[in-house]
């Protein structure tokens, strides 16, 4: 229900050039869970990370790749005073999750996976 009724939820991945091969390829559990929950989702970290290649790639969450503080206060001023507006796009979020990121979803594709390694 705490997700459900958010007004934001963000996913931080680090800026950190020494860190950028480490964390680049991974994407977090929440990733799927936060998309599914309807409330915005912001993904904050640098371009080239999976999470934030992927929501590029699907127009899906809301991204920022800029470390900057003054980008977080504009945006969470936009937030603010358009709340309805990221709502709606959450729920489009929402609907993009359940095709496509749902356990069972995701459960059949590696099965597919699976079953074209074997052979089969």
């Amino acid at each position: 229900e705490l997700l459900k009724t958010a007004d934001l939820l963000v996913i931080p991945i680090t800026f950190s050039k020494q860190q950028f091969s480490f964390v680049r390829l991974s994407m977090p559990t929440k990733f799927s869970e936060y998309l599914a929950s309807g409330s915005p989702t912001l993904v904050y970290g640098p371009s080239g990370v999976a999470p934030i290649e992927y929501c590029k790639r699907h127009s899906i969450g809301l991204t920022q790749t800029n470390r900057s503080v003054p980008e977080l206060v504009n945006f969470l001023t936009k937030l603010k005073g358009d709340k309805a507006s990221f709502r709606n796009r959450a729920l489009q979020d929402r609907a993009f999750a359940k095709e496509h990121l749902s356990a069972t979803v995701m459960r059949n594709r590696f099965h597919q996976i699976i079953e074209k390694g074997l052979g089969e």
